[in-house]
């Protein structure tokens, strides 16, 4: 059974991580975040995100936001 990781969008980080759009690219162009982008689009997945950000931190972000 093959799994798809979870990708978010820019705007669904500065809901998630209460950070403005332009933080939020500036962070992902300074490498601050990891992702890649989709056309001219950042994304992260929550695999990045977790390393990125810690397991536990990201699990517990993601509840209060009511994220999958």
């Amino acid at each position: 059974m093959e799994t798809t990781a979870r990708i978010f969008k820019v705007q669904e980080l500065c809901r998630i991580l209460g950070f403005s759009d332009e933080k939020i690219r500036r962070m992902f162009n300074a490498g601050e975040i990891p992702g890649f982008k989709i056309g001219s689009q950042w994304v992260a997945t929550r695999t990045d995100l977790e390393k990125w950000l810690g397991e536990e931190r990201v699990a517990e972000i993601f509840d209060s936001a009511k994220v999958a």
